[in-house]
């Protein structure tokens, strides 16, 4: 049913990934590394045919991800809204991956002198953070696992302000979303890691860098926080019950 919510998060995914594509392409591309419209990492801010052709890479991807996503959320189940999820960690997690693995190609095409006028300072993420929030996600999945024939077949996921629970799911569709949100989660931080760790922090770009880095490191923290506590109430109420 076109109103149902696997089928409007499906559209809503798709329309905001083709929309950000077309911005990309048309605009984004045309210009130089910024901080206010485009693929806005550390790592595209290197030079500007990288951050010409992250750019287009994402825009592209997100014109036929988008266009993929709707479709699919056509068939109007958790799987198809699952692939609006896993679409949306593709598009942020595919172009990283690629401009990574160009910049020391690309920028070395870029004249220089053999002795450098300036050392600049490289953007650390802390591994302690980074290690910390992948136990989370992997003790959120043995919960999912070790608790999943003990939830009956409709199970409470939301609850009002007095703990009452008033949106239900089947155990199958809650299983196949909440893994959804923790593979976007789980991609967006370690693609983000890819993106930062490790990059030149450019002068021009440093305050805004640096605001990257602490935003970063917070998510590292909040989000598995956020999907542990989740899952943690709701399989707690719905074994109980």
């Amino acid at each position: 049913m076109l109103g149902s919510p696997y089928c409007v998060i499906g559209i809503v995914i798709g329309f905001v990934e083709i929309f950000a594509g077309l911005v990309v392409l048309a605009k984004a591309t045309k210009l130089s590394p910024n901080t206010y419209l485009g693929f806005r990492v550390p790592v595209a801010f290197l030079a500007r045919n990288l951050w010409v052709k992250v750019n287009r890479l994402s825009g592209v991807m997100g014109l036929c991800l988008g266009l993929i996503t709707i479709i699919c959320s056509f068939l109007d189940n958790a799987l198809s809204c699952a692939f609006a999820f896993i679409a949306l960690a593709m598009n942020i997690s595919i172009p990283i991956i690629y401009v990574r693995r160009i910049v020391e190609r690309e920028t070395g095409r870029i004249p220089g002198s053999d002795i450098p006028h300036q050392t600049l300072k490289v953007i650390r993420i802390s591994r302690t953070l980074l290690v910390s929030s992948i136990v989370v996600f992997v003790i959120i999945a043995i919960i999912l696992i070790i608790s999943y024939e003990s939830l009956p077949n409709m199970i409470a996921v939301h609850f009002d302000l007095r703990g009452r629970p008033d949106i239900f799911m089947a155990k199958h569709d809650f299983v196949v979303m909440f893994s959804a949100q923790m593979v976007l989660a789980i991609t967006i931080l370690l693609s983000l890691f890819v993106a930062i760790d490790g990059i030149p922090n450019l002068p021009e770009f440093e305050d805004y860098n640096n605001k990257i880095r602490m935003i970063y490191s917070a998510m590292l923290v909040v989000l598995p926080t956020i999907l542990l506590i989740a899952i943690v109430i709701i399989v707690g109420y719905n074994v109980a019950m």
